[in-house]
């Protein structure tokens, strides 16, 4: 049971890695291609 919580907490750490990696993505491309950080944000979303 042990087990199963860890991998469950360590599953959510990468998940929220990845999260993270993805709004500094979205910073990043925001500022080299001239999209506001919301245009990119609703673009992303509708796709």
């Amino acid at each position: 049971m042990s087990v199963v919580a860890h991998s469950g907490v360590a599953h959510s750490g990468a998940l929220v890695a990845i999260v993270l990696d993805w709004e500094r993505g979205k910073v990043w491309l925001s500022a080299t291609s001239g999209l506001t950080h919301h245009d990119f944000h609703c673009c992303s979303a509708c796709c």
